[in-house]
């Protein structure tokens, strides 16, 4: 069984602050680099997809949506998973 490490803040980095819903919101750098800053609600999701809200339950029903995660009661998507999605979708794809 391995020990839980615990990270002070001087090992995780200084905080940053990003401004939701008009309030600032101080936010640690991530602790791995490369990973988004956070997931993406689904209101946030179909307005960068440009698709109605609706749509995108749809696709999420039918199993050819982008890759989602439960959190609770509410699905999120990582920024990752949009871009690598659509490219699958480009006329262009030759995966």
């Amino acid at each position: 069984m391995r020990p839980e490490r615990v990270a002070t803040r001087e090992q995780r980095g200084p905080l940053r602050t990003v401004a939701t819903a008009g309030r600032p919101i101080a936010l640690p750098e991530p602790i791995l680099p490369g990973l988004p800053d956070r997931l993406w609600s689904h209101k946030e999701t179909a307005a960068f997809l440009g698709i109605p809200e609706a749509t995108l339950h749809q696709l999420n029903y039918k199993g050819t949506g982008p890759r989602s995660f439960k959190v609770g009661r509410h699905r999120r998507y990582d920024p990752r998973d949009l871009h690598e999605w659509l490219a699958e979708r480009s006329s262009d794809y030759f995966g």
